[in-house]
């Protein structure tokens, strides 16, 4: 059999565990495949697919397919945690590892669990309303306007950082849809805000495999 048959039925057994899977996409430079018809394959890759609450999760997975008399058989299951971070199509250190722990997927022993980031932003954008008024009280004492001033400015900063986190959340997922890896695009957008939405809105759409 062909790579591309072997990938055609680990699909449509990953596809069968998922919650949505009309909505899976594998990226190929995940996906690696080994063996062959008289030992059978070993497939190795990753899946993006929206979970029941239509939050994108990811899950690395693990396939074999062996033959019987002549008939395919797929077996295939999702990494444990560890696996899962080794097997992800990048890493993150530092701030990024940061980010990505607060905001991000939280891992979970099946694979990915993750928490809708809208959740995530409101918790921010009600922390940041709540400075703001914290912050008028100080304002209406000159001895401690400046320090209300500050506090006003802190909750501005933390409201606008929210709602960009929110829209580069967004576009990560129009760069998945695409075929493309999102969380490069996710800091494109991030970072350098409508220059990042421009290069996602101008990515061309991958033919999907």
């Amino acid at each position: 059999m062909t790579n591309e048959e072997i990938l055609n039925l680990v699909k449509a057994e990953i596809c069968s565990k998922l919650e949505n899977p009309e909505s899976a996409t594998f990226p190929i430079d995940t996906i690696s495949v080994n063996g062959d018809d008289e030992n059978g394959y070993q497939v190795k890759g990753w899946v993006d697919s929206r979970n029941i609450y239509n939050a994108w999760v990811g899950n690395a997975f693990v396939a074999t397919v062996t033959f019987v008399d002549g008939t395919p058989k797929v077996e295939a299951s999702f990494a444990k945690k560890e696996e899962n971070v080794n097997t992800t199509s990048e890493s993150y250190s530092g701030l990024g590892d940061w980010f990505s722990t607060m905001f991000a997927r939280d891992k979970d022993s099946g694979g990915f669990k993750e928490y809708s980031y809208t959740k995530k932003v409101g918790i921010c954008i009600a922390i940041a309303v709540c400075i703001a008024i914290f912050g008028l009280l100080f304002l209406a004492d000159y001895q401690t306007f400046e320090f209300g001033i500050f506090l006003e400015s802190l909750a501005g900063a933390i409201f606008t950082l929210a709602i960009d986190y929110l829209i580069a959340k967004e576009f990560e997922f129009i760069a998945i849809e695409k075929g493309y890896e999102g969380r490069r695009y996710f800091w494109y957008s991030f970072i350098l805000g409508l220059l990042g939405y421009l290069m996602v809105i101008a990515l061309p759409y991958k033919k999907k495999d």
